[in-house]
């Protein structure tokens, strides 16, 4: 998809539709919910690999 340069972004939820220049630097409040996100996204991402995992291992019979 492709984006406008300069566009407003919207990113974890906060809509910059209607910020003013002053308002869209990141307020310490938010940096820490994006860098929750991300955390919390590597972690679900790494569960899902190692039960594909356990799960294939179970269907090829191949112990650990």
């Amino acid at each position: 998809m492709s984006v406008m340069a300069g566009a407003p972004q919207a990113h974890a939820g906060i809509d910059l539709t209607n910020a003013s220049p002053e308002r869209t630097m990141p307020t310490r409040d938010t940096t820490l919910r994006v860098v929750a996100s991300i955390c919390a996204s590597d972690a679900l991402n790494h569960a899902l690999r190692a039960t594909a995992s356990r799960a294939m291992r179970a269907q090829l019979g191949t112990p650990r």
